[in-house]
């Protein structure tokens, strides 16, 4: 009886590091200069704009591992998700247990030339929040060709 309670709480002490469900909340310090966030052109000519809301799970070295988005304009969130995969994080994070942090990021379009007062960016523990700014696109129809007619013999 005393050996099969030994063995279950072997087993179960095995067990507990690798059934670890969740990554923990990490702080975030900042991100790589090469990291940058561009508005995606289609977005741009759609006039698409919102707020993002993605949870980043990164290893303590900064190596983003997934992007889970929670909410916002499906435009913009499938764009954020593939550009944040290659991004690299700072954080104080010890240890070898991947982290987690909310990414908030605001879409603005914007119709005056603002180019020289940059969107706001600020990193607060767990939460990131980004702002993106840009021009809408606007595609020109080209002019309407008109077919030639087709003939036939002589008609």
């Amino acid at each position: 009886m005393v050996r099969n309670g030994a063995f279950i709480l072997f087993i179960v002490a095995l067990l507990v590091p690798a059934c670890r469900a969740e990554a923990r909340w990490c702080d975030v310090t900042g991100h790589g200069d090469s990291d940058k966030l561009t508005y995606p052109p289609i977005a741009r000519v759609a006039h698409g704009s919102g707020t993002v809301l993605a949870r980043v799970i990164y290893r303590p070295q900064g190596e983003v591992k997934d992007v889970i988005l929670l909410s916002g304009p499906p435009l913009l969130a499938r764009s954020i998700a593939t550009q944040l995969k290659t991004w690299h994080l700072e954080t104080n994070a010890a240890g070898e247990y991947p982290c987690q942090s909310l990414v908030i990021i605001d879409f603005r379009l914007v119709t005056n030339d603002k180019s020289d007062v940059p969107p706001p960016q600020s990193t607060s523990g767990s939460i990131m929040r980004l702002s993106i700014e840009a021009q809408p696109l606007c595609l020109s129809d080209p002019a309407p060709t008109l077919g030639k007619k087709r003939r036939f013999l002589f008609f």
